[in-house]
């Protein structure tokens, strides 16, 4: 039986389809092994489903691992044909900034030697995306493997949003699961990087602990405990860092639970079969970490603590989304304006929290703050490069996820502006997605015209700028309706509270 105001399972199908379709337009726009490390992971993967855990070391600028691949592989780094320094962008013709040059990586299943630099991450993930690549062995599994991580990245994110949504009081929930995930975001996920579905399921366990710390869901704390498991569970799976995503995650949500709510959770056996399994999970991913040879990699200087601080707003930046290998940064409207609704949902959740939901709010900002600053300016933890913002979103996503859940939706004002909010940050999803497929097209964009990527582009993918576009637009409207329409109407369900008017 379906309680009072809560969605039907449908709803989870049809969040899961919008999202997918989004981020597999991100997966056709963007040309192929063009993304940040997508040739390395793409070697990685495909070697991987043939069994090949390890590989002989060799030194190329940092260490890299030596692997057989389908031929086809061995040409990624063809793909940064189009990346030129600023410095030649300035001298260079838009069309060969384009990736019109990009290779069409046909080949046979013969297997050749190539390098790959990411062997950090434990080789779980890179099993399953290898896959295709078993029966395809050239561009035809690339975008499958681009495939199945949209699925599984779209799966995440769905359930983030119905475990806000099935908060009837804390509705504005649902508007903090889309300030978390930033363009960046959906980026990540349309492409071969275990990043994205590392970031997409850290959304999720935020969303879904938060739901079962608070107890205001009219959706069972079974169902609840399982989700949060398989988001943890996945976390813990994909690089050395995630245990520590986790621990925060739970730390964090354990102090916002009400008086006796752990004692119940963790009396559940669901609770300790899936603790189980995400602690083996834990030992798998140590024992890796200590396999890999990180400690060989070149070293990254400690920069201290005042360049450090500095580095920040980059980082913060970055958080928001920047694309391709050679870093496409969005319009910095689009910064700012991620950054504004982050800034003012983190102030009005303050005014809102009791001191033991500020306690959980300013102890996630702190610890996403300082993460960053000891990387980078004192190597602490060392991980071998300079640290980029989506490394860190997996905790940072917490703190908007918590600063707009804990705001009653009460009130018309509250409902209206959470609605507000919501569709401005869908707009924004967009306008990154048509100022990103720009650049691709048009090389060096010029003019007033935004739309001259649809008309006469340079460059086009597989489908069409226009149709793409189309699409992008699409998902978002349909994401309104799914997710911002409930916000409308006054809370019910257990515990709801009255209309103020």
């Amino acid at each position: 039986m379906i309680a009072p105001n809560e969605p039907r399972r449908s709803t989870w199908w049809v969040i899961f389809t919008l999202f997918l379709v989004g981020l597999l337009a991100w997966t056709v726009a963007t040309p192929l092994m063009a993304a940040p490390d997508e040739g390395a992971h793409a070697v990685r993967a495909a070697a991987v489903a043939r069994g090949q855990l390890d590989g002989p070391h060799r030194t190329f600028i940092i260490q890299n691992w030596v692997l057989d691949v389908p031929e086809a592989y061995a040409h990624a780094p063809a793909a940064l044909c189009f990346v030129r320094s600023p410095a030649v962008r300035a001298t260079t013709p838009a069309r060969a900034l384009t990736p019109r040059c990009v290779p069409s990586f046909r080949g046979s299943d013969r297997l050749v030697k190539s390098l790959t630099y990411e062997f950090r991450g434990t080789p779980h993930l890179y099993g399953l995306l290898g896959l295709p690549s078993l029966v395809w062995p050239d561009r035809v599994s690339m975008y499958l493997m681009r495939v199945i991580n949209a699925l599984v990245c779209a799966a995440f994110l769905a359930s983030a949003c119905v475990s806000a949504l099935r908060r009837p009081r804390r509705r504005l929930a649902v508007v903090g699961v889309l300030a978390a995930a930033t363009p960046g975001v959906w980026y990540l996920g349309g492409i071969i990087n275990p990043n994205g579905i590392e970031i997409a399921a850290a959304i999720s366990l935020w969303a879904t602990l938060l739901a079962l710390a608070a107890n205001d869901s009219v959706e069972s704390d079974l169902r609840l405990v399982h989700r949060a498991g398989v988001a943890a569970f996945a976390l813990v799976s994909i690089r050395g860092l995630g245990p520590g995503w986790v621990i925060a995650a739970v730390v964090m949500c354990t102090i916002l639970a009400e008086p006796g709510r752990m004692r119940a959770l963790t009396g559940l056996r669901a609770t300790k079969v899936w603790a189980a399994l995400v602690v083996l999970s834990t030992a798998l991913t140590a024992a890796w970490v200590i396999h890999s040879p990180l400690g060989d990699q070149m070293r990254h200087p400690a920069i201290g603590l005042r360049d450090a601080i500095a580095g920040l707003p980059t980082i913060a930046r970055q958080s928001v989304g920047v694309f391709g290998t050679d870093y496409m940064p969005l319009p910095r409207a689009l910064d700012i304006g991620w950054g504004v609704v982050v800034l003012a949902a983190v102030v009005v959740g303050f005014i809102f929290a009791t001191n033991r939901q500020r306690i959980a709010l300013l102890g996630t900002i702190v610890a996403s703050t300082v993460l960053p600053i000891t990387t980078d300016g004192f190597n602490f933890p060392y991980i071998g490069f300079p640290w980029q913002g989506r490394y860190g979103l997996p905790l940072t996503v917490g703190v908007v996820v918590i600063a707009l859940g804990v705001i009653p939706s009460s009130t018309r004002r509250v409902r209206w502006g959470g609605v507000v909010v919501g569709s401005t940050l869908l707009l924004g999803q967009v306008g990154a997605f048509l100022a990103i497929g720009r650049r691709l097209a048009m090389g060096r964009p010029r003019g007033a015209n935004i739309f001259d990527y649809v008309s006469n582009p340079l460059w086009n993918p597989p489908i069409s700028n226009g149709v793409l576009l189309a699409v992008a637009v699409a998902v978002a409207v349909g994401l309104g309706i799914a997710l911002l329409r409930p916000l409308i109407q006054p809370p019910t369900g257990p515990g709801a509270l009255q209309p103020v008017l």
